[in-house]
């Protein structure tokens, strides 16, 4: 395996071409926190690929003199220089080094992540401005690494670095691909109140199926609300769940019906509710700072997707290390 592409469990840990997420998932792998098997494809070969392909100069004369004022034309550059991502050829041995290490997880469908590069600055933080694509199939993998890197110039990342005053091209990006988790229930956990900003509460969101529609606002979860001193609950707002999403069978998701038996039931048990408060206060202990996490659950199993910084209760600089 080329030196572009690297298991989650052999990440260096200190290695800034991985990205936020990327560098995040290797720490949580050398901490023996569980982490679905994956590996990232690092910034180096997106730049490699920019060049190899002979697409840089273009994409440069492209969003020359783009102006934020005029949404339109935002959207048709945008549009332009997506389409030269997405339709050029990966470098041969770049992408047999992609497959090789698809076929190492055993898995059908993964998770497909951006992790951006982001800029080591105060001023502005790239968390949420990419794309990421769950239950990717074989045959869409190479597809939707591209189109993360194409996520790099969507109208919104590009008025986001106009407006901060970042060049253009400024940027790079890494990818993470993990095996996918069919989950039963998932959500986010925040280790401190992000509302009321008290580092002695835990705030956990749950709902059945894939953590997207909880991600996403799709639906309303569960809210359970923890002292971590004393380790109890101390609230829950238990919502009605009629539909979820779950994972198509040939990639992308579905809804699905939620059976009448459960639409009104409490989402994890106390006991759940209890271990996951556990790991996720493991995983603060490890990064030093609040934590925004998101996790799945499946055959009674926690896993952990994402973890990141609150961005509302950390320094701008540390925020910036971890998008």
């Amino acid at each position: 395996m080329s030196n572009d592409v690297i298991p989650l469990n052999m990440l260096n840990p200190s290695i800034a071409t991985a990205g936020g997420k990327g560098a995040s998932l290797g720490i949580l792998t050398h901490e023996n926190i569980p982490v679905p098997d994956g590996f990232v494809i690092l910034s180096t070969a997106y730049n490699r690929f920019l060049e190899s392909t002979g697409i840089k100069e273009k994409l440069l004369k492209l969003l020359a003199g783009i102006d934020i004022k005029n949404p339109q034309r935002v959207e048709a550059v945008s549009g332009e220089v997506s389409g030269l991502i997405i339709n050029a050829e990966l470098p041969a041995d770049l992408s047999t080094d992609i497959l090789m290490a698809l076929t190492r997880l055993e898995t059908a469908l993964v998770a497909v992540r951006s992790s951006a590069i982001a800029e080591d600055s105060s001023r502005a933080s790239w968390a949420g401005e990419f794309e990421s694509y769950i239950n990717t199939p074989e045959r869409m993998l190479l597809k939707n690494i591209k189109k993360c890197w194409a996520s790099l110039f969507n109208p919104r990342a590009i008025h986001y670095s106009l407006h901060n005053g970042f060049p253009l091209c400024g940027p790079s990006i890494a990818v993470v691909v993990q095996k996918m988790i069919q989950p039963d229930i998932a959500g986010v956990c925040f280790t401190a109140n992000p509302i009321t900003k008290n580092r002695g509460q835990m705030l956990i969101d749950a709902g059945y199926g894939l953590g997207k529609a909880v991600v996403e606002g799709l639906i309303t979860p569960d809210s359970y609300t923890a002292d971590k001193k004393e380790w109890r609950i101390v609230d829950k707002q238990i919502s009605h769940q009629a539909s979820m999403l779950i994972n198509g069978a040939k990639g992308g998701t579905r809804e699905k019906q939620v059976p009448k038996s459960r639409r009104d039931k409490q989402k994890l048990t106390d006991h759940q509710i209890a271990g996951l408060l556990k790991l996720c206060l493991k995983i603060e202990d490890v990064f030093g700072t609040p934590q925004d996490i998101e996790w799945a659950c499946e055959n009674q199993a926690f896993s952990i997707l994402q973890s990141r910084p609150i961005v509302s209760m950390v320094t701008k600089e540390v925020v910036s290390k971890a998008t």
